[in-house]
């Protein structure tokens, strides 16, 4: 595992119709490397009503697949999704590449965080081998075990109506990222990464609602690596 870069931001406010997101990410393979570039997002909104995702891109080429789960009762409501581009999907050409996504009906005090990696070596002919989801609710931490077979990755997402929450999360295996935004709608999102076909991850906190997304890959014959790079950012109220 390598860290090529890191970023983060933050833009204050109070309610937002949609939430619009744009950033930068450099890719660092030209195609022929059998890559994959994969984005996790989580947000949240003290709004009761469904959030929506919506123009999911990079460099303006949608995604191969998305795989999303709305949580859909109580005073916090959540959005996660997990969304990749195989080879051919992506610019033939490596360097500095822009990542997009909307967030809809935020609402009062939005929250989200994001985090985008790079992987080379995957199978292009079934990326994915397969994938579970799973949402929960409740005011209590939850462990969440996928087990799923071959190189998973899997993002934990909270979500909190408490003042200053900061849902985290531990792994069993290597963490790539961990992030939260804290405030009136705390949003949090883990991503970690394991090898050998099973990962445990523990949330940290009494949330609202919480869930999890696994998805595993197969390697191509070459082999390959991940390059993460972390693009986090919140919004909130101050």
């Amino acid at each position: 595992l390598e860290t090529i870069n890191a970023a983060s931001g933050q833009t204050a406010g109070s309610n937002f119709t949609d939430t619009v997101e744009s950033f930068s990410h450099s890719l660092q393979n030209a195609s022929g490397s059998d890559r994959l570039v994969i984005l996790c997002v989580s947000a949240a909104s003290g709004q009761v009503g469904d959030l929506t995702i919506a123009s999911v891109t990079y460099a303006g080429l949608a995604p191969t697949k998305v795989i999303a789960t709305v949580n859909t009762s109580g005073s916090v409501r959540e959005v996660y999704f997990y969304a990749y581009w195989d080879d051919s999907d992506l610019p033939a050409t490596s360097g500095s590449k822009t990542v997009g996504f909307t967030i809809g009906n935020n609402g009062a005090n939005p929250a989200d965080k994001y985090y985008v990696l790079e992987q080379t070596g995957v199978n292009q002919t079934t990326p994915d081998a397969e994938s579970a989801t799973n949402t929960m609710f409740g005011t209590t931490g939850q462990t969440y075990t996928p087990t799923l077979g071959d190189v998973i990755i899997a993002m934990i997402t909270a979500a909190s109506g408490s003042t200053n929450t900061d849902p985290t999360a531990t792994w069993s295996d290597t963490e790539l990222y961990d992030g939260a935004s804290t405030g009136n709608a705390a949003c949090g999102l883990s991503v970690g990464y394991a090898t050998d076909g099973s990962i445990t991850g523990t949330l940290s906190a009494s949330l609202t609602s919480q869930g999890w997304i696994a998805v595993s890959f197969l390697a191509a014959a070459s082999g390959g690596s991940i390059i993460p790079q972390i693009m986090h950012h919140r919004r909130q109220m101050q």
